[in-house]
């Protein structure tokens, strides 16, 4: 008899029972598994001793314990079938990012968008393989997107950098998807992708390498990592705190790739130094290097006690050429006394109080205005410096006729002026140095991706078995 005539003759059903009667069981139901003729499992047909013997079946996938189906209806209650834009059957898990840019300003092309969500949420994809298996996708599943993983913070909390082509901020949100769940994938992430047209870039997290080429921080007085208690709690998942007693720094080895600011024939006359601070002890250490090529080309520093006021003591330092500083001096621009011109805001020009203890973005730029395609052999530059606080221009120097700064061949210093051994007594993340001026849109919009809650991950999604 097939299968199929067992099942509609309630054959098995009735001989069930019979078998039960002579063996004088009285259960109220029996199972018993037929082998599939579909090769798909298995068929379990119950009768119900209590009613007139007819029988019900169900279907279990392979290698399913299950007898009733619920084990194999889990793995389907709302997954995603393959063919319903899923990127790759090889990830089994995903989740939607929808980036709001009305926080931003103007149109950013490739644009790191700061990603932050809690990495027990990533399961074993992050717990054992660190994020190795992340790959994310844009809204059409064939376009890739590149990103980097900064670090966890104390709260458990994934920070990663993803690069948009270009984001428009009065333009529609932008969707990604972010899949995990593949075990013998190889890493994904590409920091150099993303920090593509940057020197170099320091989380300042667990370790201090550069993410955007290989200019790796060292220090045989190394910074301690901060993770989260009252004085030493990180803006994006690890800071490092610089102690000025126990002459902590980072050195960033690779000299002439900081040599900036001096080639009238380089796109390297313009650049940018970007970083973030925070201090209980802001002024305290008078003209304290947050990062420093030296005293004789550039520097992001503290004042000292007395110029100018206590609430505004951070200052962009430059030395030029001493021919140029001579005939500038003239001008009354820049301080021959000290050899060097220093440009820092009037309390009245900061949107904040620097000394507050909190978290601060501080950027600046030193730019050759109109910069021609293919300079003369005659050229002398305009140049201008400015130096932006939380994302807002607080101050510019006057346009300077042909000043462009020394080379150096010390090290870039996180946390030291060699030249004047001036120490910074505080917490710094996300150093961040690049040839050309940024704009102020995008300034505003680095300031922005980090402080706005402008990125929502949605749940987690499972691809159908």
């Amino acid at each position: 008899m097939s299968e199929e005539s067992v099942r509609s003759s309630g054959w098995v059903g009735r001989g069930l029972l019979g078998l039960c009667a002579v063996l004088a069981c009285t259960p109220e139901t029996f199972e018993i598994a037929l082998p599939s003729t579909s090769g798909e499992g298995s068929t379990t047909v119950v009768a119900d001793a209590s009613s007139s013997g007819e029988a019900t079946e169900t279907t279990a996938g392979p290698g399913s314990g299950s007898t009733d189906g619920s084990d194999s209806s889990s793995d389907t209650d709302d997954c995603v079938p393959v063919d319903d834009g899923w990127w790759d059957a090889d990830w089994a898990k995903r989740r939607r990012l929808e980036i709001d840019p009305s926080v931003l300003s103007g149109v950013q092309q490739d644009f790191p968008v700061l990603v932050r969500m809690p990495a027990d949420g990533l399961g074993p994809s992050w717990g054992e393989r660190g994020g190795d298996d992340i790959r994310v996708r844009s809204e059409d599943p064939r376009v890739p997107l590149v990103y980097d993983i900064d670090d966890v913070d104390a709260d458990g909390e994934l920070a990663l950098w993803l690069r948009l082509p270009t984001i428009d901020a009065a333009g529609s949100p932008v969707v990604a998807w972010l899949y995990y769940g593949q075990p013998e994938a190889s890493p994904g992430r590409a920091p150099a992708e993303v920090w593509n047209g940057y020197i170099s870039v320091h989380h300042l997290g667990s370790d201090l390498r550069d993410s955007a080429h290989e200019h790796h921080g060292s220090s045989q007085w190394e910074p301690e990592p901060c993770t989260g208690d009252d004085d030493c709690s990180p803006r994006i998942g690890v800071a490092r705190s610089f102690v000025p007693e126990l002459l902590h720094e980072v050195v960033l080895a690779d000299h002439q790739a900081y040599d900036l600011g001096h080639d009238p024939y380089d796109d390297s006359i313009s650049f940018t130094v970007s970083l973030w601070m925070r201090s209980p002890i802001f002024g305290q250490y008078d003209w304290g290097a947050l990062v420093a090529k030296g005293d004789d080309t550039w520097r992001l520093h503290v004042t000292n006690s007395t110029v100018p006021a206590d609430d505004d003591r951070i200052a962009l330092g430059l030395d030029c050429y001493e021919p140029e500083c001579a005939e500038l001096d003239a001008t009354g621009v820049i301080d021959m006394d000290s050899g060097n011109y220093n440009l820092f805001p009037t309390p009245a020009e900061l949107p904040t109080n620097l000394g507050d203890n909190g978290w601060h973005q501080v950027v600046a730029t030193f730019e050759a205005l109109d910069l021609p395609a293919m300079p003369p052999p005659d050229y002398v530059p305009t140049t201008q410096a400015r130096l932006f606080v939380d994302g807002q221009l607080v101050t510019a120097s006057p346009e300077l006729l042909g000043f462009v700064l020394p080379t150096d061949d010390q090290p870039v210093r996180l946390g030291h002026n060699i030249n004047t051994g001036n120490r910074w007594g505080g917490v710094l993340d996300e150093l961040r140095i690049s040839v050309g001026a940024r704009s102020a849109a995008a300034i505003a919009s680095d300031y922005a991706t980090v402080t706005a809650d402008h990125v929502t991950v949605g749940e987690e999604q499972r691809r159908c078995p």
